[in-house]
């Protein structure tokens, strides 16, 4: 049915007419027509606000977490394409890097050639008059990439002797790394030092190929993403422009050139005419104002050293005390894990430490430093129980 413009001109008096106030749900079958036309644009206005409110709303969270990660892997794409402009500078590199690798692993002993090498360290200490007490392997630690084999090594002999026998360690062809350096008197005259040492020599593990393939696979999946991420759009020319854009001007720096690593020069030691630090001087030594061979409080050589003795004080720790047999018994964890029991008058450290006394919570010693001047001098130290 067609309204003509009477009836347009009626109904539109009729809805000036309304009563607004007035107006009752319940009679709206009475309404104007235009009134109730309206009535119905704007229930249908508010049911598709609805329905997009409802509908769309959720899509759109959706969309808009998809563009945020699309600018996300645009910024990685952009740096990663980055890095490949410089692959042939960081391949050259790689190749300069890999050689030198190659040169300090074979410097690196196998583990079936550790034995030859505690021959080598013995061989050492044999061909420069020094007295072997212990060359002892630790237990392995194992790296990320290589394997830690520790050594102690214990020696006696002159102080050139021991300089010497540090210098032909540096020189093997393999390589040893010397760390907790100690000297201690082993007489009362100063001529013959006990050495202590932690040597460390290593070995390599050889990890797999597989992982270099894994940033240009990196990239390219980046790339696949990015892709995927834009496949949302009717329209992909502009994430390809964008994208060609980026291959076609890589941002980011030159690449970090590769220091060369110097090559090791062992020193000789040079010093064999020089007097010992541990020796007085020829004038003090005449005048015989240092009477060490008969101190009364020289440490007993004779003695049998007992096995806390091959430890420094330092290294040792009180971990408990116990009554038995009516006397104090401390127990000390050494530095392989082993735990002693001692008793007062036992001995521990490399200094003669002699234990005076036990208690519950700490172990009192006397330790007895030689000094060229003074002679043998006693000094008191302690092992505190950490609770």
């Amino acid at each position: 049915m067609i309204w003509g413009r009477e009836r347009w001109r009626s109904e539109w008096r009729q809805l000036q007419d309304v009563d607004w106030q007035g107006l009752d749900v319940k009679e709206a079958g009475e309404w104007p027509a235009l009134l109730k036309a309206l009535c119905g644009v704007l229930a249908f206005v508010i049911a598709v606000g609805a329905l997009s409110w409802w509908l769309v709303g959720e899509k759109r969270a959706e969309l808009e977490a998809a563009q945020r990660q699309e600018m996300r892997l645009l910024s990685e794409y952009r740096s990663k394409v980055s890095e490949a402009a410089f692959l042939p500078e960081v391949r050259d590199q790689l190749m300069v890097l890999e050689e030198q690798m190659a040169t300090m692993r074979a410097m690196l002993p196998t583990s079936a050639e550790i034995p030859s090498l505690l021959d080598s360290i013995s061989d050492a200490a044999v061909n420069n008059n020094l007295s072997i007490e212990t060359i002892r392997l630790r237990p392995i630690v194992r790296n990320a990439h290589y394997v830690e084999h520790p050594l102690d090594i214990q020696v006696r002999g002159g102080y050139h002797e021991l300089a010497q026998f540090v210098a032909d360690i540096s020189q093997l062809a393999r390589i040893v790394t010397q760390h907790d350096l100690t000297l201690a008197p082993a007489g009362q005259s100063g001529d013959s030092l006990r050495m202590s040492l932690l040597a460390r020599t290593y070995s390599y593990y050889r990890s797999s190929g597989r992982e270099g393939a894994r940033p240009m696979k990196r990239l390219l999946s980046i790339g696949a993403v990015v892709l995927l991420a834009g496949c949302g759009d009717a329209n992909l020319s502009q994430l390809d422009t964008v994208m060609e854009e980026i291959r076609r001007t890589p941002a980011g720096q030159p690449p970090v050139i590769i220091p060369t690593i110097p090559e090791y020069q062992p020193v000789d030691y040079r010093y064999r005419e020089v007097r010992s630090p541990f020796l007085a001087p020829e004038s003090i030594r005449a005048n015989g104002t240092v009477a060490v061979m008969e101190s009364a409080l020289a440490p007993d050589q004779q003695r049998t050293p007992e096995p806390l003795e091959e430890f420094q004080l330092e290294a040792l720790r009180l971990v408990g005390t116990l009554r038995m047999g009516g006397k104090q018994v401390a127990l000390i964890s050494a530095p392989d894990g082993s735990v002693y029991s001692v008793r007062e008058g036992n001995y521990l450290g490399t200094n003669y430490g002699h234990i005076t006394a036990i208690g519950p919570q700490e172990v009192r010693i006397t330790e007895r430093i030689f000094n060229q001047l003074q002679g043998w001098q006693e000094r008191q130290a302690s092992l505190t129980l950490n609770e």
